[in-house]
């Protein structure tokens, strides 16, 4: 079959056929086609099963000048962050994962409906299979979602990254007096480019900008968090710290 995949390294493999008319015989052949990628940005892609951030920055890393014009987001900032970090750190993320939520939405009666979410996927981290009921209505098998917008790289550079092609369709009319919110189509398999797969990943880690901003940011809302811990009585409303978690966005 003919493919593209990204593989250890940042190594980027194409997989052709190719058929010798003089033994009239063919076979598919594998390349290296790693300097060659900005050209396959619009080509599906997939990730080999033992690829990790790292490999992912190694690739953007080996025309990165060029890649951080294109994706933009403080691309550069943030694949240097993650190449700088020997190993990364204790978390409770098991694997990080690459998935397309898509919502056909409703919010005016002359639009009518749109399809949201083709621009990129999303990207988040997912834990451990639970071994048992989590406090928070998780059931044992679950695996818990984490975002990964506040995370440093250095926590995250070694982690497996994995695509999630199943996906379903939510239709949402807001419009509607019950706020209609239902599943109308699921798909077993919805591909990605190289480049949704390198936009995703670099979109999500500069959701608070660049390493430093995002540093503040986080520090600013741990420290609400714990001010709300210490004065449960004074401390700030839901609405206020949402407005706050927003304030920057």
């Amino acid at each position: 079959m003919e493919k593209l995949v990204l593989k250890k390294d940042g190594k980027l493999i194409e997989t052709k056929w190719f058929y010798n008319h003089e033994k009239d015989e063919g076979s598919y052949i594998d390349s290296d086609v790693t300097d060659k990628a900005l050209r396959r940005l619009f080509e599906h892609c997939e990730l080999d099963k033992d690829v990790t951030l790292r490999d992912v920055f190694l690739l953007l890393n080996s025309e990165l000048g060029i890649f951080d014009a294109i994706i933009g987001n403080w691309c550069e900032e943030i694949v240097k962050e993650g190449l700088h970090s020997s190993n990364s750190k204790d978390t409770e993320i098991d694997y990080l994962e690459l998935y397309w939520h898509l919502e056909n939405q409703k919010i005016d009666d002359d639009e009518g409906f749109q399809l949201l979410g083709m621009n990129r996927p999303d990207f988040h981290g997912m834990g451990k299979v639970l071994e048992e009921d989590h406090e928070h209505g998780f059931k044992k098998g679950d695996r818990i979602a984490y975002s990964t917008s506040f995370q440093s790289t250095s926590t995250l550079i070694d982690l497996p990254v994995k695509l999630k092609y199943e996906t379903e369709v939510y239709e949402d009319d807001y419009t509607s007096k019950d706020l209609m919110h239902k599943s109308v189509i699921k798909f077993n398999s919805v591909p990605y480019t190289l480049l949704n797969i390198l936009y995703g990943i670099i979109w999500e880690l500069s959701f608070y900008g660049p390493p430093s901003e995002r540093d503040l940011k986080g520090k600013e809302i741990l420290d609400i968090v714990e001010d709300i811990k210490k004065n449960p009585h004074t401390g700030i409303s839901t609405e206020e710290f949402l407005k706050e978690l927003d304030k920057e966005e």
